[in-house]
């Protein structure tokens, strides 16, 4: 990864008469911190973020989900055997943050996905511009001169810093159409806050498992099943056909550690 002391050097030298539209794909990473609750301050989950930038299609996950990915290619490849392939895998980090969201340009919309215990959620959003509201205020991020921009997404204030050093009109998450990179964005809480790490000019992104089968829903319904999964996460994993072999107050405290989470960034 390149550091982003580099990011504009490389940017002047490689994209002189830069569009919006890139012919290869390019990587942007971001770390995300969340903290996911307003009744349990340290419930803090982290975790770095990739944004692929390619033909008319954006992605942004966890890299962790990006390398597993990547790792699941090569073996099948290789033709790895069984116990090799699970054993391998088992060594990758895992995701924090499980989501991939699709921003996609030639469809015009967001295509979010998710899984919750054994089911995989997907919902489409008509891709509609922020509404943003640019201020002269500016400030220097990690060597990047940026400038500042309002907006609001599901009921909260996000402040942006985008740079025009890097012209693309992109970001973390669901934040774009900014005259730059965002280089860093958070609500007014600092809840949640993506702020940029790193760059790869040119990078390759694996798609997931083709084989997965999606159920297609709407994004309430989504965001339904999202809130019945923090109200009791033993019922939800029981209801999937998983057992905890543990007694009864064991479950309790397990429900109780995850109903104190009501602040994910989209959960309304």
């Amino acid at each position: 990864m390149k550091y982003l002391v580099a990011l504009l050097v490389c940017y002047l030298y490689s994209f002189s008469s830069f569009s919006q539209i890139v012919d290869k794909e390019r990587c942007f990473y971001y770390n995300y911190t969340a903290h996911v609750s307003t009744i349990d301050t340290n419930k803090v989950w982290k975790d770095q973020m990739i944004l692929v930038i390619k033909d008319g299609i954006t992605v942004f996950e966890s890299y962790s989900n990006f390398r597993r990915n990547s790792e699941i290619k090569a073996m099948k490849e290789r033709n790895v055997p069984s116990q090799e392939f699970a054993a391998n895998l088992n060594k990758l980090p895992r995701a924090n943050f499980k989501f991939a969201l699709q921003r996609n340009y030639n469809q015009q919309q967001h295509i979010y996905t998710d899984k919750i215990v054994k089911t995989n959620y997907r919902y489409a959003e008509k891709l509609t511009p922020l509404n943003w509201s640019i201020k002269k205020k500016t400030k220097v991020i990690n060597g990047l001169h940026c400038q500042l921009a309002t907006t609001r997404l599901y009921g909260k204030e996000f402040e942006a810093w985008f740079t025009e050093e890097i012209p693309l009109q992109e970001g973390p998450y669901k934040f774009y159409g900014l005259p730059g990179l965002i280089v860093e964005v958070y609500d007014q809480s600092k809840s949640h806050h993506f702020l940029l790490s790193g760059n790869e000019n040119s990078c390759t992104y694996v798609e997931g498992d083709k084989e997965i089968v999606y159920i297609d829903v709407k994004r309430e319904e989504y965001l339904k099943a999202v809130r019945r999964y923090y109200g009791s996460v033993t019922q939800a994993y029981s209801e999937a056909g998983i057992q905890f072999n543990v007694d009864a107050e064991q479950k309790k405290k397990m429900d109780q550690d995850m109903q104190v989470v009501n602040n994910l960034i989209e959960m309304e």
